[in-house]
């Protein structure tokens, strides 16, 4: 995994099934799918710093573009203090 992402944080009650790098909006992105307490989901993780100017509303957008997205599913948006910006989407439970 690119060293850019290896002090990802997460939760202690969360499991991820599967990480991976790629590119989102012309950014380098680290893709996730987890589960946590009965549900399934789906996040990716920015470098804070290279999307610190981007409104939510904006990062909104470009995870959209992924094709990552379900038709119809919630993205939810966490800018943490860890260095990392987390979209996360595709809920299930």
């Amino acid at each position: 995994m690119n060293a850019k992402f290896k002090d990802v944080p997460v939760e202690e009650d969360t499991r991820v099934l599967r990480r991976e790098v790629v590119t989102v909006g012309g950014r380098e992105v680290l893709h996730e799918i987890w589960t946590w307490d009965g549900v399934r989901g789906e996040t990716i993780v920015f470098v804070s710093k290279e999307v610190g100017g981007l409104r939510d509303t904006e990062l909104e957008a470009i995870v959209r573009q992924s094709n990552m997205v379900e038709l119809g599913s919630q993205i939810t948006i966490k800018r943490s203090d860890s260095g990392f910006t987390f979209a996360s989407f595709n809920f299930r439970a």
